[in-house]
């Protein structure tokens, strides 16, 4: 492991494993792939509200969504199936550390980490996949009243695969392309 992944993912695995034995209730064993997707996620939000309510392991979530690194592991693994949390922490709130202005940051990423808002990704559209260049998604700046205004013009351009949060999420990362004057300014993110 320490060849594959080097140091610090050994001891977030270690920090992972310390948790686990400290909250056996939220354990799992392979009962889990028996339940329905309604009990996988009620046993994953009874996990969650254990994460938030011990300072220990909220402050070792939050390091993980705050990581500024692609880190090829995540503290979710340790449990069977996939979080629904994955791409809140891997994507949006990484949108949030890497395209956020300071005081963007200092306003919404205390919300992601404390999972005040929970967010997904929408980039990929129908008709272009993951081909960012092609997103049809606009947004266009409205001076009028000082906001964007998102506009899906076509089939082709409705988000698609917003991954495993688009059913639980309360906010978006919408990649769209920016409109100002009729001036396009390419492809940039929007938090909706």
């Amino acid at each position: 492991m320490l060849f594959l992944h080097g140091k610090k993912v050994v001891e977030d695995i270690e920090d992972g494993v310390r948790f686990m034995k400290k909250h056996p209730e939220i354990d799992d064993d392979f009962s889990y792939f028996e339940m329905t997707r309604a009990e996988k996620m009620e046993h994953w939000w009874k996990r969650f509200n254990v994460i938030m309510k011990d300072d220990e392991y909220h402050r070792y979530f939050t390091k993980h969504a705050e990581r500024t690194t692609d880190a090829s592991w995540s503290w979710s693994y340790l449990y069977h199936g996939a979080s629904p949390l994955h791409l809140h922490q891997s994507m949006f709130t990484k949108t949030l550390i890497f395209f956020a202005s300071d005081s963007q940051r200092a306003e919404w990423l205390p919300q992601a980490t404390h999972l005040k808002v929970i967010g997904c990704y929408a980039q990929t559209e129908l008709g272009h996949g993951s081909n960012v260049q092609g997103l049809e998604t606009t947004a266009k700046f409205d001076l009028k009243n000082d906001q964007f205004i998102i506009h899906t013009p076509n089939i082709r351009a409705t988000k698609f695969w917003p991954g495993s949060l688009g059913v639980m999420a309360n906010h978006a990362i919408v990649f769209a392309r920016c409109i100002v004057d009729e001036n396009d300014y390419g492809v940039q993110p929007y938090i909706v």
